[in-house]
């Protein structure tokens, strides 16, 4: 499993969020859906993280990166940081 600093690595190419490795979210036995709605949720938010951090450093791919996100997930909330 990788550690969650890796996953918030961001290269300044197109497409790097979309590149990052996040561990899998595979079921384990016994484990409930709650869990892994939550385990889901969380990989998002990182990948949220990653995307404002590419924001804030001046990096433009952040765009890019946004319109993939919200491809993928159209339903999930923004936070305020890429709202603009």
């Amino acid at each position: 499993m990788l550690d969650e600093a890796s996953s918030l690595t961001a290269s300044p190419q197109a497409g790097a969020i979309s590149k990052v490795a996040l561990p899998a979210a595979v079921s384990e036995p016994g484990e409930g859906d709650a869990k892994k709605d939550e385990r889901m949720e969380s990989e998002t938010e990182q990948k949220l993280q990653a995307i404002i951090h590419l924001k804030q450093s001046g990096d433009e791919t952040w765009r890019t990166e946004l319109e993939s996100f919200v491809q993928t997930y159209p339903d999930y909330p923004l936070p305020d940081d890429l709202k603009d």
